[in-house]
């Protein structure tokens, strides 16, 4: 199948699409897209085709990149027949509701010599490197506390369909998971989390590692709240909004240091963006590997979470 460079064909016209996803790749020279959704009408100027159906988008398009924005139950049919017809696929967190999944598709990537990636991006934010040299990098930390809380969905909301596996425990676990990977480096000793019961709406966990101890608490309901706290022996940083940083502000990072307290303001930065020159620049080089193992590490821990198993 002939395609064009540099394309971008998008299933699914969600809301994190036209916020973010649509005006990260605009600003990306040189990359052109087409936009497939069952349920919304045509209603962006700009992309090159619109379909009505998601198989014969995957059959006539000439992207060489499919971004999957779909309910969270539909990502791994979509993405594996994606895969198989040749397509470079990008998927919303969660890429994979389970660790069975991650692993068809990441065999169906190598198989196809395909990049495979989950859009996880919040740690593409200067912020995270900004707030890892402050804390005097990864070796220092001594304690991480996460604490990610959104008001409650409403009930028409996607978020509250639990059919489709976007509640709770699938939207916010690849944010509680992926810290591990970036900022725990030592050997997990114990692991304790929240009951099953309310996965829908909460959990909150304590990790022990042999150099540090990790917690969190991330929840539907409440006042919103959206932190990640480094401590080391001399200094606690906490950076602001971290999960779902805004483009167009500078944030606040809360340094603590000697009884002192203080706060300094990040420059403006574009996660999508960041994230996407990222992967267009692999494309380019073929260097698909390094997705392939961030995303069957993070799906791994978040299959202990669920099972309270370590990995």
């Amino acid at each position: 199948m002939t395609r064009i460079k540099k394309k971008v064909l998008i299933l699914g016209y969600s809301s994190i699409v036209k916020r973010r996803i649509l005006p990260a790749i605009i600003k990306t020279k040189n990359i052109k897209f087409e936009i497939c959704s069952i349920s919304s009408s045509r209603q962006y100027v700009g992309e090159s085709n619109w379909y009505r159906n998601y198989s014969e988008a995957l059959k006539y398009s000439k992207a060489e990149i499919v971004y999957i924005s779909l309910p969270n139950s539909e990502h791994f049919k979509w993405a594996k027949k994606a895969l198989i017809k040749g397509f470079h696929v990008i998927i919303d967190k969660p890429a994979t509701i389970n660790l069975k999944e991650t692993i068809q598709l990441i065999k169906i990537a190598k198989m196809k010599r395909r990049l495979l990636a989950e859009a996880l991006v919040y740690f593409y934010h200067g912020q995270v490197i900004q707030g890892l040299k402050l804390v005097g990098g990864v070796k220092s930390i001594d304690r991480i506390h996460a604490n990610f809380n959104i008001p409650m969905p409403d009930k028409n909301s996607i978020r509250s369909i639990k059919k489709l596996k976007s509640y709770c425990i699938y939207d916010m676990l690849p944010y509680a998971a992926s810290i591990i990977r970036i900022f725990c480096k030592g050997k997990l000793i114990k692991i304790g989390v929240s009951s099953k019961k309310y996965f829908h709406k909460k959990f909150s966990f304590i990790l022990e590692f042999s150099n540090m101890l990790y917690t969190g608490h991330f929840c539907y309901g409440g006042e919103y709240q959206n932190n990640l706290t480094l401590f080391s022996k001399k200094k606690v940083i906490k950076l602001n909004r971290v999960f779902a940083p805004p483009p167009n502000e500078r944030l606040n990072l809360e340094i603590s240091s000697k009884n002192k307290s203080y706060t300094i303001k990040t420059q403006k930065d574009d996660t999508f963006y960041n994230f996407f020159r990222t992967i267009f620049s692999h494309i380019k080089s073929k260097r698909y590997s390094v997705f392939l193992k961030k995303l069957e590490q993070d799906s791994r821990i978040r299959e202990m979470f669920i099972s309270e198993k370590k990995i």
